[in-house]
């Protein structure tokens, strides 16, 4: 006897657990009937208006599809660039400079000012040899062989 009442009671308990679930079921799809359009209207007699997806499109004139027609046929003009050169120019190159150059000693930054707080402009290679501008303090400005000047810390460099 005991035993049948624990069947009883697990029965029960699933029927239970069903029905809680189909309810939260059907409680989640809401009220599926689509609700009543409401319209304000001067005249409360007037019938409700039915919204409508539908849009009715006119045929074009002669004239618009020939518009339509004279686009659809007609390719752009592709850009055409022209590379000829227009005119000669001779470029000389200056010889080197026979000024004194500096030995740099091991790899080091080339600054853009006499001072660590100036930027680096790149690393001269240890045995490079530079032409020397001129000297500040303890930095020496030197030309770089893209042409352009910087400035070394004068005890990695050997005059």
């Amino acid at each position: 006897m005991p035993m049948r009442k624990s069947i009883v009671r697990t029965l029960a308990v699933a029927a239970i657990a069903v029905v809680g679930v189909a309810g939260s079921a059907w409680f989640a799809m809401g009220d599926l009937r689509p609700a009543p359009v409401q319209t304000a209207t001067a005249n409360s007699d007037a019938p409700a208006l039915k919204p409508s997806y539908l849009v009715t499109v006119r045929t074009p004139t002669a004239e618009e599809q020939a518009q339509r027609d004279a686009l659809a046929e007609a390719k752009p003009a592709q850009p055409v660039i022209d590379l000829t050169p227009r005119a000669v120019v001779d470029i000389a190159v200056a010889p080197a400079e026979s000024g004194p150059k500096a030995t740099v000693l091991s790899d080091v930054n080339v600054r853009s000012g006499p001072g660590t707080d100036s930027s680096t402009l790149t690393v001269a290679s240890a045995g490079s040899k530079l032409p020397v501008v001129g000297q500040q303090g303890s930095w020496t400005q030197v030309t770089l062989p893209d042409g352009g000047n910087g400035w070394i810390a004068s005890k990695f460099l050997q005059q």
